[in-house]
């Protein structure tokens, strides 16, 4: 019986080791995650050193390590610079044996493309180049210094192609002036393919700034006041176009329905604000002018009504690309019309609801070098 007891608080341990291990990593993740996007790599670097990770973690790899420290050099004060070059230093002395053990060990939140990238564009190459060119370091190590941070900076953040080129061309002149430096076995191959790749990942996730929209469908008309005696519910069809930059948008539509005895065109121009965004779906309030025609057997020359409207509108977006989207709208707006019919004026509201379906184009933020 003591046995089964024992047994049973081994199991009981293991499995507690186990879910605390599982659930540190998507904790440590989301703060490795955070501290990575925030406004400074120094407090980046003071955030990532307070993490623990749990037995069989690292939190970064190699590669985003250097670029972090890099990165950090740039925005650090002159007093602070130093402690993050000698930083450098020992990455680029201990190589060989820190990639060997991180080889065995698990990246947190695995080697990400993306928070590789928004490190390789923000880190500015060029200018640590020079920086690292007049440290009291031997020459061979500032020259693979500033190869390698470019060609990091290239494979995740992109470049033209002659950038990558260069790179190339760079390190094999290199090769040929230092024939026996430790550095030759760990420089990794130019890779455009790569910076394409986390190019990719980022439009495909990014928020989209710009929008083009251009929908038709149904639209149902509802008249009140003076107007309901006349004018029965209606149906008919709906065309808009959208252009919208960051939460502002600009709506033009025209729409038209038909009862037994009249018909109704509308055309409005509207503006609007985004209420909210998310990546599939979107609400939107919108505000603006409309101009109405209305026709009706047996009843000539009805002058046009010129009045404000105001709605709401919610879309559905079904992914086909990175910027293109099937988008699916349900809109709602009010409106008072004003008529004048056999010499007296008929007024009342108008509720009008479109039901569209269309293409919508989205532009996420492209974050050049």
């Amino acid at each position: 019986m003591s046995r089964l007891v024992n047994l049973y608080v081994l199991l009981l341990v293991f499995g507690s080791l186990v879910q605390t291990v599982f659930a540190a990593a998507p904790d440590l993740e989301k703060a490795k995650h955070d501290a990575i996007y925030g406004y400074s790599s120094v407090r980046t670097v003071e955030k990532l050193d307070r993490l623990a990770p749990p037995a069989g973690f690292v939190l970064l790899s190699y590669e985003e390590e250097f670029l972090l420290y890099s990165k950090a050099i740039q925005d650090a004060d002159a007093i602070d610079k130093p402690k993050y070059w000698e930083h450098i230093d020992f990455l680029l002395a201990k190589h060989d044996s820190i990639v060997a053990v991180r080889e065995k060990l698990q990246v947190v939140g695995g080697e990400s493309l993306l928070e590789k990238r928004h490190l390789a564009i923000n880190v500015n190459h060029r200018d640590l180049r020079f920086a690292m060119a007049v440290r009291d370091v031997p020459r061979e190590t500032r020259e693979f210094y500033g190869i390698y941070l470019e060609r990091l900076a290239l494979n995740y953040g992109g470049g033209e192609p002659m950038e990558f080129e260069n790179s190339a061309a760079e390190w094999r002149e290199f090769r040929k002036r230092y024939p026996g430096s430790p550095y030759l076995g760990w420089m990794p191959p130019v890779s455009p393919e790569t910076a394409k790749a986390a190019e990719d990942q980022h439009l495909s996730v990014a928020p989209k700034w710009m929008h083009w929209a251009l929908l038709g469908g149904y639209s149902y008309a509802m008249y009140s006041g003076g107007l309901e005696k006349m004018l029965e519910p209606s149906t008919g069809f709906n065309i808009m176009a959208e252009w919208q930059m960051s939460r502002i948008l600009f709506l033009l539509q025209m729409g038209s329905t038909s009862g037994d005895d009249f018909s109704d065109f509308s055309i409005a121009l509207s503006g609007g604000f985004a209420l909210m965004e998310w990546k599939y779906f979107s609400a939107d309030v919108i505000f603006g002018v409309v101009s109405e025609s209305l026709r009706m057997k047996g009843v000539d020359d009805i002058p046009s009504s010129r009045t404000m409207l105001v709605g709401v509108q919610a879309d559905g977006f079904i992914p086909v690309t990175n910027v293109l989207d099937v988008d699916i709208r349900a809109q709602f707006s009010l409106h008072y019309s004003s008529f004048e019919i056999d010499g007296r004026n008929k007024g009342g509201l108008v509720k009008v609801l479109n039901l569209s379906a269309g293409v919508h184009f989205g532009a996420p933020k492209r974050s050049g070098r």
